[in-house]
């Protein structure tokens, strides 16, 4: 009799857990479903952004974790004593049905000790109690004490979430596999389909400073003669406009946005559809431009010992003698590309047609650039410029040279003054003044005699003594006696 006792209380238990165990399995997969029929339709009606899908995506997975653990996993790792079953049978079943006032008390709890060894006694009142206990629990079903109410709840609510969910496989087969597609891949998951749809045709771009962009949509689903088209414009302080678009043929509509002075974040909107959540990128980036412009002149050839001059080019016009070397130095405000050779997308472009290409000079850091060409006539250039990004110096200031012809020297006899009278042994003082915008490096005194028409010639370059006046010009005095 105590081991039959012994055995209906354990079946009891295994029941109680298995009762558990459905109850919470049934109340998890009911939960986990309705939350992700809801994640779907909310996600359908909202078209949520990645950032939300991927945080609703983990939140479900950690709710969906601590559900199986809280209703399925911990239940069945709980022990769950006889002790405890008896402790809860003699509640359920305190006043017994038809017993005369009998009452269970607290003697199945002591006959589970009794027959565990857990509680001290006499032999004779462990049979008494025991004895006396089976004979009340002869007549009472265990299973009395568990309803089923509770796990029938759980069932029809985990058959609804199921049928629910089977109805929106099988009327929309796309629907639930784009839902978990999305949450599942948050940032490369298509989007929900529309009645409209739309493809941008214009992508990330950089545009010079106060120029205009023509940006470009095509709709390839739900056009109508009436169908809107707008461009939204965001810039860095956070503002929106909009724009209307023009529709045009082939089903694309466009818009010119003028003048752009600053960064721009720009998506594109026509019926149920937009691209807010990628949008394209306009990058505001300034032309490149002459900063400082030098010019050093060399001499002609002819005139190798006179120094080199360097002029400021944006000073105003210069003008050289004739045949002077041209060295022009210009410095960029910002880095110049280069072409396929290695050398940078400059040069200088003059208004015969004349191109000089452009060379780094050996300050690279400092953006230079260099170009030289023989100075023949009067001309005037501008400096050509394309930058890293693709865009040249709009035409540029010209730069304008004046070709002057090379001044005759002159020369100045300062003694004698007049007519001069000498014997014919003797000597008259000669003093000769001599100018020359590239200074004078031979002198002679020519000369005849009034009885003779044989020309006299006589060097006195080693007699000049040089000196400079007021202009910065040579100015050779030469004194000599003439025998």
């Amino acid at each position: 009799m105590p081991v039959q006792l012994l055995q209906r209380l354990i079946a009891f238990r295994r029941r109680v857990r298995t009762r558990l165990f459905a109850f919470g399995l049934c109340t998890a997969v009911s939960g986990a479903v309705f939350a992700f029929l809801a994640l779907v339709v909310l996600d359908r009606l909202l078209d949520l952004p990645p950032v939300p899908r991927l945080v609703a995506a983990v939140l479900f997975a950690l709710g969906a974790v601590v559900a199986l653990l809280h209703w399925v996993v911990r239940p069945l790792w709980r022990p769950i004593t006889l002790g405890q079953i008896a402790g809860t049978l003699e509640e359920y079943f305190w006043p017994l049905e038809g017993g005369a006032g009998a009452k269970l008390d607290d003697r199945l709890s002591s006959t589970v000790e009794f027959l565990q060894g857990n509680q001290a006694g006499s032999d004779e009142m462990r049979r008494l109690v025991v004895a006396n206990t089976d004979r009340i629990v002869q007549n009472i079903r265990f299973r009395d004490a568990l309803s089923l109410r509770p796990l029938f709840i759980r069932g029809a609510a985990l058959t609804v979430a199921v049928l629910l969910l089977l109805v929106t496989v099988l009327a929309s087969p796309g629907f639930a596999r784009m839902g978990l597609q999305r949450y599942l891949t948050p940032f490369s998951a298509p989007r929900w389909p529309r009645e409209v749809q739309i493809v941008p045709l214009s992508a990330d771009s950089r545009v010079a400073v106060g120029e205009s962009m023509t940006l470009r949509m095509k709709v390839i689903r739900g056009l109508t003669p009436t169908l809107r088209g707008v461009v939204h414009l965001r810039t860095p302080d956070g503002q929106v406009t909009t724009q209307a678009m023009q529709r045009r043929e082939h089903n694309q509509y466009v818009c010119t946005v003028s003048p752009i002075t600053e960064d721009l974040t720009c998506w594109f909107e026509a019926g149920d559809d937009d691209t807010r959540h990628r949008p394209l990128e306009i990058r505001v980036v300034q032309r490149p431009v002459v900063v400082q412009a030098l010019a050093s002149i060399d001499p002609p050839p002819y005139a190798p010992e006179a120094p080199p001059l360097v002029v400021d080019l944006q000073a105003g016009d210069i003008s050289a003698v004739a045949g002077s070397t041209i060295t022009a130095s210009v410095r960029a405000s910002k880095p110049i590309a280069s072409d396929s050779s290695g050398q940078p997308r400059a040069s200088l472009e003059f208004d015969s047609g004349l191109r000089v290409p452009l060379h780094r000079s050996d300050d690279r850091r400092a953006q230079w650039l260099e170009g030289t060409f023989e100075l023949l006539e009067s001309t005037e250039f501008r400096v050509r410029l394309t930058d890293t990004d693709g865009f040249e110096n709009p035409g540029g200031r010209p730069y304008r040279l004046a070709a002057q012809p090379d001044e005759t020297p002159t020369v100045i006899l300062h003694e004698p003054s007049g007519l001069a009278e000498a014997t014919p042994t003797g000597s008259v003082a000669l003093s000769v003044q001599a100018e020359d915008d590239f200074g004078i490096t031979d002198l002679d005194v020519l000369g005849r005699t009034i009885d003779s028409k044989t020309p006299i010639s006589q060097p006195i370059t080693d007699r000049m003594s040089v000196h400079t006046e007021g202009r910065g010009e040579p100015v050779l005095p030469t004194t000599h006696h003439l025998n």
